[in-house]
């Protein structure tokens, strides 16, 4: 996953400034199947509360808070650490 993509999608999600699918991937340049995957690895893999509002016809966080991707590469090897995501409840800047 690219970190690019994943900050720019947070940041239209975070306005609630989507649409729909397939007017989202094209604002962000990529296709709607890649879309879903990103929203995917969001959701499962750092356990961010998007949801998709049928009404209002964007993506939104279910809870209020930020989305903080943080990594750490080991001087002493060539692995990083996996991604962290923190949901703070306050309504601080993004750490991103």
């Amino acid at each position: 996953m690219n970190i690019e993509k994943i900050k720019l999608i947070d940041t239209y999600i975070s306005k609630n400034n989507t649409g729909r699918s397939a007017n989202f991937a094209s604002k962000i340049q990529i296709s709607r199947g890649m879309l879903y995957r990103y929203i995917k690895y969001m959701k499962e893999e750092l356990q961010a509360p998007i949801v998709y509002n049928k009404s209002r016809e964007t993506y939104q966080y279910s809870e209020k808070g930020n989305l903080c991707i943080k990594g750490w590469t080991d001087q002493n090897s060539n692995h990083s650490n996996q991604k962290v995501k923190q949901l703070s409840k306050s309504k601080a800047v993004k750490s991103i």
